[in-house]
């Protein structure tokens, strides 16, 4: 995540600046694994992005929510480590 940061800090800047905002962050995971330890590890992903969020660039709690896909919505087919990589992602939608 690190690598995001800046990424984050910028989500964080917009919702700030509108008040009323909310935002939907999904976590996604690759394939392998069981799908029950993937959705885990696709909720953990989405909560972790929301922690950063809320305690390193001050927004409101209330003002994101947080879902699971776990494996069931891959971007890449391919089982070749970016592929890999690229389906293990959270995705931010505005649902207000």
């Amino acid at each position: 995540m690190p690598i995001h940061y800046s990424d984050l800090q910028g989500i964080a800047e917009v919702i700030k600046r509108n008040d009323g905002l909310k935002i939907l962050i999904i976590g996604n995971a690759d394939y392998r694994g069981s799908e029950q330890l993937n959705q885990k590890l696709a909720m953990a992903r989405a909560e972790a992005v929301k922690n950063v969020l809320v305690e390193s660039f001050g927004v409101n709690p209330a003002s994101l929510e947080v879902q699971s896909n776990g494996e069931k919505v891959p971007i890449a087919k391919g089982t070749d480590p970016m592929s890999l990589q690229a389906n293990r992602r959270v995705q931010f939608f505005i649902i207000e």
